[in-house]
């Protein structure tokens, strides 16, 4: 398919955050297809933007992969072909972002991106954006690399989609997108764990709106976050065979052998 005639969809995942998902949505880029999944209490109807195609607005509270689930399908059968999932705390700070991601995508090969920089992952100690390693790829393309993984706004080949499937809805609300990842590097469609793929400098197309997560919803309950987070976690370890801490990460020789077997990356 020629990626200029490729349909853009983009879901906004939203849920009793009426503040920041205002900041998010507004920033939102034109797009092909413009849904929001709203998985807490209904927000003023004037809230909305004129460009949204869809409002799914879910009855109960049904978690975070039920929502990102319900955003690909949408998705999926409006026909878009590259797919864009965004939290509500997150700004888009380009209008240039659909491009980039896709531009980046399609010199390297590496159909599912990232932003790395959500929360204090990926960061030193001051908050600065802290890669593993940068590559570049043809076109004069750069992607970076990040040991942590984080789900406020990814990008999704439908190819990738197709042949992996859903997330897992057992997951909830945490290791949900990090499990739909690893699927995806099981499938060799995404480098190895540990290297987690974004196009280079995206804080500066992204604004974090949560960078301490302190206004996170789902940890706001805090002892009965702990207790759903041990049981993902032991989820993880049965489905996987380690918890997410102790998942085997790959040395930077197997991560480059990935890259030349299976991207477009070529040795110098």
């Amino acid at each position: 398919m020629n990626p200029a005639k490729a349909k853009i969809g983009i879901a906004v995942i939203t849920c009793n955050r009426p503040d920041l998902f205002s900041q998010c949505i507004s920033s939102i880029p034109s797009a092909n297809t413009i849904i929001v999944v709203n998985d807490g209490k209904e927000y003023s109807s004037d809230i909305y933007t004129s460009e949204i195609k869809e409002i799914i607005q879910h009855k109960n509270n049904m978690g975070v992969a039920v929502s990102k689930n319900d955003a690909l399908k949408y998705l999926m059968n409006d026909g878009c072909d590259r797919l864009f999932l965004c939290e509500d705390d997150v700004k888009v700070k380009r209008q240039d972002i659909y491009d980039v991601y896709i531009s980046a995508a399609e010199a390297s090969g590496i159909h599912h991106l990232n932003f790395a920089y959500h929360g204090p992952a990926n960061k030193d100690d001051i908050g600065r954006p802290k890669e593993l390693l940068r590559v570049k790829f043809g076109n004069n393309v750069f992607l970076s690399f990040h040991y942590h993984l984080t789900g406020a706004f990814s990008y999704y080949n439908r190819s990738v989609i197709e042949k992996v499937g859903l997330m897992d809805e057992r997951f909830l609300n945490a290791y949900d997108h990090l499990d739909h990842t690893l699927q995806i590097i099981k499938a060799k469609l995404h480098p190895p764990f540990g290297w987690f793929a974004d196009i280079a400098d995206s804080h500066l197309f992204i604004e974090d709106l949560d960078a301490d997560l302190s206004r996170s919803v789902i940890r706001q309950k805090k002892f009965q976050f702990r207790l759903r987070y041990k049981l993902y976690s032991y989820l993880f370890k049965r489905k996987n065979g380690f918890t997410a801490e102790n998942y085997p990460r790959a040395t930077e020789n197997e991560f480059f052998k990935f890259l030349t077997q299976y991207t477009n990356y070529k040795l110098k």
